[in-house]
Order: structure tokens, then sequence, then C-alpha cells
């Protein structure tokens, strides 16, 4: 589970140890609960560059009542720092009320900037000087890099690995996969 980029399934560890997948399934769960950080300090500081952005787990859904569907998808708040770490987050919804005291908690003030998705939701959050909005239209269309591409590569491995390896995941568990990812991530390098 620690060196698998995008996770192994309570199947996979079933197999690989010859028990039941109820035993294999709490296992894992053990192991994210083990892997999950404790309160870790802020990302950022002095001449580093963090990245926020978010995304929604929950699958693809269509037909009539897919905007109410939408709606029930978990949302989740991720901020990187440019080579350094990530911190991801369920929270309750994208409003201001509710992003605003996660980045306040988990960005060191003296951050030099920080790396968003053109959202207005972000500004009145961070100070002006600070705040770099990327426009992911005009970064494509000028084939520039995109501005906040280390979030959404750590967004990527996550639904990856959601999709790939988990397939689905309750929603009471979001909270041990992000931290199982976050933790994986941020040891990559050892």
């Amino acid at each position: 589970m620690v060196e698998a980029k995008k996770g192994i399934s309570a199947n996979q560890l079933k197999r690989h140890l010859g028990v039941t997948y109820k035993t294999a399934w709490y296992l894992c769960h053990r192991i994210r609960k083990a892997m999950s950080e404790p309160d870790t300090e802020p990302l950022g500081g002095e001449g580093k560059i963090v990245e926020i952005d978010e995304t929604m787990i929950g699958g693809h859904h269509s037909g009539p009542d897919k905007w109410e569907k939408r709606s029930q998808k978990v949302k989740v708040l991720g901020i990187a720092e440019r080579g350094g770490r990530v911190y991801l987050r369920r929270v309750k919804s994208l409003q201001r009320s509710d992003i605003a005291p996660v980045i306040e908690a988990k960005i060191h003030p003296d951050t030099d900037k920080i790396v968003t998705d053109g959202a207005p939701r972000y500004k009145g959050i961070i100070p002006k000087d600070k705040h770099i909005a990327g426009n992911h239209l005009a970064e494509i269309k000028s084939l520039s890099p995109i501005s906040n591409s280390t979030i959404e590569g750590v967004f990527s491995l996550l639904k990856r690995g959601i999709i790939g390896q988990y397939h689905q995941i309750g929603t009471e568990h979001v909270d041990a996969y992000l931290s199982e990812f976050s933790w994986r991530f941020n040891r990559r390098a050892n």
C-alpha cells in the first residue's frame, strides 16, 4: 500500500495474503489509519509557491436530475507546494465560508505566491499581492504550462486510484483515502 502509486484494493491484498475479503478490507483501513498525518505545519513559506484547487468525487451523472446529483458529490479542497507537500481535505461546500478557514490554517503567511484557477471564490481570502489567478482556457490555447498543474496532478492520481483500484468509495471513508493519498504523495521521494 505504501509503494503502489494509486493504492491497493482490498481484493488485491486478499489475494496476496490469502485471507478473506473482510479481513483484507479491515487491514487496509487500519493501514490507512496509520498513514494518516497528524496536524502538519502549514504549507509554503518564504520563497515558496503554493497551488490551491478543488475537485469533486462521486461519479458521472446524467439525465434530468444530474444537477441535483452533482450537488451530492464530495467536495475536496487541495493545497500543494510546488515541489513539496500536499494537503487534501473534504469540505462541506466550495463556498468561501467553508474554504477560508482551511486556507488560512494550512498556508504559511510568508508564502510568496498562491496560484489558483480563475474561480472568484478565492478573492477576498487570498491577499491580492500574493494571488495569481490562472486561466485554463487561455493556457490551453497558448500551449503554456497550466498554472496549477501540481495540484491537478495530485487530483488526477487520486481519481485514477479511485476508478482503477477501489472502483468506488463510501462517503464515510473519503477522509481515510484522502489521508492515504496525501501521505503517499508527501513521501514520494523516500
